[in-house]
């Protein structure tokens, strides 16, 4: 298995490789996930560290702001996990000829449909 960053380093030997050995991947779509992946950890980090802000004032917060912190810091906390991201990419790279990318929707393991 190679990683992303030996892909994105020898984009064009890995795809001179697919293409020989008759592999159903593109590395476009490979990569383009890999940058998704990448945003949403950002995004994730910096979720948490608001959670984590709202956590820190939530102990001297007067009773009447108690609930509003407590509903941002769930708000916060609603995020997709990266294992549920890797579980998505994954799931992509071995997925069915009939499932395409826009196919896939990712949402959080607490998220009720």
């Amino acid at each position: 298995m190679l990683g992303l960053d030996f892909i994105r380093a020898n984009r064009e030997a890995v795809e001179r490789a697919i293409e020989v050995k008759a592999v159903d991947m593109k590395v476009d779509d490979l990569l383009a996930l890999d940058s998704d992946v990448r945003g949403l950890k950002t995004e994730i980090e910096a979720l948490r560290a608001e959670r984590n802000a709202i956590s820190a004032r939530f102990k001297d917060a007067k009773p009447e702001e108690k609930a509003e912190l407590g509903r941002k810091a769930k708000e916060a906390g609603a995020l997709i996990e990266p294992k549920e991201v890797a579980d998505a990419i994954m799931f992509m790279l071995t997925r069915p000829r009939n499932v395409t990318i826009r196919d896939v929707v990712v949402l959080p393991s607490a998220f009720d449909i």
